[in-house]
């Protein structure tokens, strides 16, 4: 490529690289076009050393968009190649700091980071370029924070690079990683409010300052660490609050590492409070939720070691909050071996913490327990003082808590000696983790009783290690056997419905002793040891291995689990006793609920034999009310084809009137062109043509093809808003619509009937009232409301009437309820009282005469009350006019 050696060229190049950081800061919206007129410069002038700063910022912008990673990558290694080939010392520190800053994690850990950010500070302060070195601090700094190491460590590095930024008096590098240096001292127990970042590093009373500089880099790193802080602690509508006001500002924060951190709580944030939202919140919810994902999966397959992980927690709250069970256990899975894999060692914690909440609101005690163990555990690991103190007050029941002394020992204790102690127990425990989780997911998927004492069966004999095995269900006050099943077969007996007071397969004393107790009772070696070495069944079976369990949910026994192992002593060890224990929860709740099944269908059994019997009886006034029922329903449609064809061709007609103006200017207008046009040719063809000619000439045209744009704008806005109605019209679909703009244009379909009367209509509402409804139901029940006005209520009106249609926003019945109250009003002759009552039935007409049928207030009161699950009521006042006023939700499910 050229080498650009034009003086003025360079200094544009300078200018250019040097405005870069500023326009990132305060003005990001014009980033593109400082980014596109750097390169378009080299490409077209020439190349020289300051290109690899235009290159990284190209780079950089493109980074911003998913889909353009691999080509902003692909400039960001470009100009580092340009670095290294015109030797720019005096760029190294800004092409190495926008490269790992907001580059190079879309497709590398971001951890490896770390050491080229330190390698370009010495390079800055021998060349002088203090502002990209503080950069580098500023950044290798809050790396060090996302990438998961411990936070005590992470204040201990950080430390020097923070005394260098205080000397360099870089005041917006010194407020950033202020910011993200409180955040981790909140984390550590070292502030007097955990969710509010004020302290030794950092006081949010500077954050006014950050709005008056238009700083939008510190005021989303500000709101991004308070949301993780309100959502580490629980506080559900502040993190969603401070996600939001960090969602205003990300577009100044560029393709930086945190963008991805915010996108992941953002959704986290968002589905917290889900369960318990209105519809149209969830709906909002889930729409943005899937944006973030959006960008997430994309991320992913550039850098799964960064984000595919934040990406599976995401899609497991999500499928938690939609009833998704199996999946949610999945997707906790996998972001938990994500996050491990890569050492994102805070969000391995969170992802064991929601997996716990997630098992406890199931009512699954022991796994909650288990995973709620396992974040504390990580979360002691990360040295997060204030988050192990929080789980120990949250869960006292799990977790033993601890004084801030003790949880600083364990924070001190060499971290050797914690891995030699604990690497061998927590990787049986991780092991025994998955097997529970796959025999639960198995149970949990099956609800017919048979079906699932086999599974049962089966997933318990293999786990536990036994011989052969007896499931012993309650009925009647008494115990019996249901289930049988051996380890050298694979046939399992059930159903069998075995008293065990009359077999001699278990021990009877044995059963009732755990079903009073509710205690596990383990006989190692059972002819020599233990109190039931007397007992009738050990003296003549002589087992040596028995394990008798109580299959216990929430306090209720719901069945025992008798297990034998007569090869060798001491079979069922504390390990397979505790396996046994964390399914027990989950053996109880599949009974529970496969017996509620079976009894259910036997119920319907009973049920099908009482209704066939009847059916016979009940089958001559079925066809009779059929019949019927048919015939309501033709003439009921007839109605509604009937109102919606006379809907139709009032539209039909509107479009003829309002088009005729516009497109017959417009055709005026096209003559007069022709005509001036074949004037012109025949001054040309005679040569006669004069400039004055000409000049008059391009003028004509000029205003009259503004003429005719302007009138057929006017006529595609015209079919642009009848066809939306007449699609309404013929459609029973529902979706969002601006409730003033929808009455306009309901007004204009009604043209023809309202042309060749005085009459006027006000419409009197707010701009911003959307509704999710049923926009052909609203049309149909607007359009009957003013023709009844029009026949009705100015029939004997010799002046000009007005219809006033208004909505009031400030309606406080309507905002607590979310319902729209609608009214509408004409001042036309009135009701007379001892009708009033009646204007609503069907066939009720004051009008025969004249053609009245009846059936437009009735269909009025059907669509209102019926489709829109609405009231409507009328109060009329005689010679003073008529008032409807409807009341229908904003939103219907």
């Amino acid at each position: 490529f050229p080498i650009m050696t034009e003086p003025s060229q360079l200094a544009a190049m300078r200018i250019l690289t040097t405005m870069y950081s500023s326009v990132i800061i305060t003005r990001p919206d014009i980033l593109p076009q400082v980014a596109l007129t750097h390169v378009n410069l080299c490409i077209n002038q020439g190349h020289s050393a300051l290109a690899a700063g235009a290159y990284i910022s190209y780079g950089l912008f493109l980074c911003r968009v998913p889909e353009y990673i691999e080509s902003g990558y692909h400039a960001g290694q470009l100009a580092l190649k340009l670095l290294e080939q015109f030797n720019a010392k005096e760029l190294t520190c800004l092409v190495y700091n926008q490269f790992h800053y907001g580059i190079g994690h879309w497709k590398v850990h971001v951890k490896d980071s770390l050491t080229p950010l330190l390698q370009a500070l010495p390079i800055g302060l021998e060349t002088g370029d203090l502002e990209f070195t503080s950069y580098c601090c500023c950044n290798y700094c809050a790396h060090l924070l996302i990438i998961g190491e411990p936070l005590d460590r992470v204040i201990e590095k950080q430390a020097p690079y923070f005394e260098l930024l205080l000397k360099l008096k870089n005041e917006y590098a010194i407020s950033y990683i202020q910011i993200w240096r409180q955040l981790s001292l909140n984390l550590l127990g070292k502030a007097t409010d955990k969710t509010r970042l004020m302290g030794e590093i950092f006081d949010d009373k500077q954050v006014p300052q950050f709005h008056i500089a238009n700083n939008y880099v510190l005021l989303f790193s500000y709101h991004l660490a308070k949301t993780i802080l309100f959502y580490t602690f629980k506080d559900k509508a502040q993190a969603v609050e401070n996600a939001s006001l960090a969602e205003e500002f990300v577009v100044g924060y560029g393709s930086g590492a945190f963008l991805a951190v915010h996108k992941f709580y953002y959704s986290l944030v968002l589905l917290a409070p889900f369960p318990t939202a209105e519809l149209c919140e969830q709906t909002d919810c889930l729409e943005k939720v899937a944006a973030n994902q959006l960008k997430l999966k994309k991320w992913a397959e550039h850098a799964p070691m960064n984000h595919q992980h934040k990406y599976d927690l995401v899609e497991a709250e999500k499928a938690r909050v939609l009833g998704q069970l199996l999946e949610a256990e999945e997707f906790y899975e996998k972001a938990i071996g994500g996050a491990r894999d890569n050492g994102y060692l805070q969000e391995e914690a969170l992802a064991y913490e929601l997996a716990a909440e997630f098992y406890l609101a199931r009512g699954m005690d022991k796994f909650a327990q288990l995973y709620l163990k396992e974040a504390h555990y990580h979360y002691q690991q990360w040295r997060a003082v204030a988050k192990v103190e929080d789980l120990e007050q949250r869960y006292p029941q799990f977790l033993a808590p601890k004084t801030s002394r003790e949880v600083q020992t364990v924070f001190t204790t060499s971290a050797t000696r914690m891995a030699s102690t604990s690497t061998q127990y927590r990787a049986s425990t991780l092991l025994d983790l998955n097997s529970v989780v796959k025999a639960s997911q198995t149970l949990s998927g099956e609800i017919v009783l048979s079906k699932l004492l086999k599974k049962m069966m089966q997933i318990v004999i293999e786990n536990a290690g036994a011989e052969k095995g007896f499931l012993l269900l309650p009925k009647q006050d008494d115990w019996f056997i249901e289930a049988e099943s051996y380890a050298d077969s694979d046939e399992v007996n059930v159903l069998q419905s075995i008293n065990i007071e009359k077999s001699q397969q278990v021990p009877a004393n044995l059963i009732h002793y755990v079903a009073r107790t509710h205690e596990n009772v383990v006989l190692h070696d059972a002819t020599q040891k233990g109190s039931f070495i007397r007992n009738t069944y050990i003296l003549k079976q002589r087992p040596k291995s028995v394990l008798c369990a109580p299959i216990v949910n929430q306090g209720q026994l719901t069945g025992i689990l008798y297990l034998e192992n007569n090869l060798t002593t001491g079979a069922f060890t504390p390990e397979r006793l505790e396996l046994l224990n964390l399914l027990s929860s989950q053996l109880a709740i599949s009974i529970e609920n496969a017996s509620l099944y079976n009894n259910l269908e036997e119920k319907v059994v009973e049920r099908t034999k009482t209704i066939e019997a009847q059916k016979e009886t009940l089958a001559a006034k079925n066809e009779e009310l059929a019949t019927t029922l048919q015939q309501l329903q033709a003439t009921q449609q007839e109605l509604v084809e009937s109102e919606k064809m006379a809907s139709l061709g009032n539209l039909v007609a509107g479009v003829a009137h309002e088009i005729n103006t516009p497109v017959g200017i417009g055709v005026t207008c096209a003559s007069q062109l022709d005509l001036l046009t074949k004037d012109l040719a025949q001054l040309f063809d005679s040569k006669r043509m004069k400039r004055s000619d000409l000049q008059k000439y391009l003028n004509s045209v000029n205003q009259i093809s503004a003429l005719i744009l302007k009138n057929l704008n006017r006529s595609a806005d015209l079919v642009k808003s009848f066809k939306q109605v007449a699609v309404d019209q013929t459609s029973e679909q529902q979706r969002n619509f601006n409730l003033k703009t929808y009455l306009q244009d309901i007004i204009t379909s009604l043209t023809p009937k309202l042309k060749n009367t005085s009459h006027q209509i006000v419409i009197d509402c707010d701009d911003n009232i959307v509704l999710f409804s049923y926009p052909g139901v609203f049309s149909q029940v607007l359009s009957n409301l003013i023709m009844n006005s029009l026949i009705h209520g100015f029939q004997e009106r010799p002046a000009a009437g007005q219809i006033t249609i208004s909505a009031p926003r400030n309606n406080e019945k309507g905002e607590r309820e979310k319902r729209l109250v609608l009214r509408y009003s004409d001042n036309g002759q009135g009701i007379p009282n001892e009708v009033i009552d009646k204007i609503f039935e069907p066939f009720f007409t004051t009008n025969r005469q004249g053609g009245g049928s009846g059936l437009g207030l009735h269909i009025v009161y059907n669509l209102v009350t019926h489709k829109l699950n609405g009231t409507i009521h009328c109060e009329s006042v005689m010679g003073e006019g008529t008032t409807f006023i409807m009341e229908i939700p904003l939103y219907i499910r």
